[in-house]
């Protein structure tokens, strides 16, 4: 706005400089017309040629700073955009800073849970080990004591002349023996296999959990295209890890290269979880770490893939799973 104001004092200072020029060149030149006399003249002038005067004025200061306010406006926008994509900038990061808080806060209460796991298993390791101990030293002394007590009673014998009575025979504690668990009838494990068949078509994780494990539980291998399926492809991650887990407890070689995609799964629990399963199932170790990222877990799914062309024939001939998927 100050620089509008500077142009506009120049432009009527230069105005007024050419009207005092030209008013003295008309009054030194008096061959001229009436009419231009008339009209620089104050006494002769009217109010329309002022206005004249002015529109036309203003016409030239117009075209004078409309590229300067052209060049304002475009600046003025800039800066609104740059204010606009700022603003943004900061909102994802306050809330990158949020989400990463509370994922940590999480992890910190789980390596907490860890830790104190560890300490109370640490302490029960050392009373266990105190009453180890105790017992050795008991069970040396009974060792003993007999021993001795039979030396004496023997001695006594030989040298009264007296026929000792035989040793009674150790009588070895009855350790009661706990029972197995209760077998299932066929009746009742097909049943649960058909009632697994028909629940695992569920979309409800309350109702998808139970028939997962069962179907792990009796080995349905008919079901491992709908595991494979639920974990590519389910909405919850609790979901797409159990299959996961399933798949590698029954070794289903098949299952291999989709678990090798779900290594860059959205979710750190199901990529830990499927590199866990193609461990149990190929007995290769990718060696990623608990923490690995999107980027090192493509990495890793490439290694795996590589690695699984080389050696599928090997572990399947292992596992008795011919590529047909028998």
């Amino acid at each position: 706005m100050s620089k509008f104001v500077v142009l506009l004092t120049v432009y009527a200072a230069a105005v007024a400089s050419f009207l005092l020029y030209d008013h003295l060149r008309v009054r030194n030149a008096p061959a001229q017309g009436v009419a231009d006399r008339a009209f620089l003249d104050s006494a002769q002038s009217s109010d329309a040629q002022v206005r004249k005067l002015m529109a036309e004025a203003r016409e030239l200061l117009r075209d004078e700073i409309k590229a300067t306010l052209k060049n304002v406006d475009w600046r003025l926008a800039r800066i609104e955009a740059l204010r606009t994509s700022m603003e943004e900038g900061l909102e994802a990061t306050e809330r990158t800073a949020t989400e990463a808080g509370q994922a940590n806060y999480g992890k910190l209460e789980a390596m907490q849970e860890e830790v104190n796991a560890f300490g109370q298993a640490a302490r029960s390791l050392a009373d266990l080990q105190k009453t180890l101990t105790a017992l050795e030293a008991r069970l040396k002394e009974v060792e003993e004591r007999p021993a001795q007590v039979i030396r004496e009673v023997a001695s006594a014998a030989a040298s009264s002349g007296k026929k000792t009575a035989e040793a009674p025979k150790a009588v070895e504690p009855k350790i009661p023996i706990l029972p197995g668990p209760a077998r299932k009838s066929p009746e009742v494990i097909k049943a649960e296999i058909e009632k697994a068949r028909k629940d695992i078509q569920s979309e409800e994780l309350t109702v998808l959990w139970g028939a997962i494990e069962k179907i792990r539980q009796h080995r349905v291998l008919d079901a491992v295209p709908r595991l494979i399926e639920i974990m590519s492809t389910f909405r919850e991650e609790l979901g797409r890890s159990n299959a996961a887990a399933a798949l590698g407890h029954m070794q289903i070689a098949d299952a291999v290269p989709a678990l090798a995609e779900a290594l860059v799964d959205k979710s750190d629990l199901v990529a830990q979880q499927a590199n866990k399963s193609i461990r149990q199932i190929t007995g290769y170790d990718s060696q990623m770490s608990p923490s690995a990222r999107v980027r090192e877990r493509r990495t890793i799914r490439g290694r795996v893939k590589e690695w699984w062309r080389a050696n599928e024939a090997e572990v399947r001939q292992r596992l008795g799973q011919p590529a047909s998927g028998g």
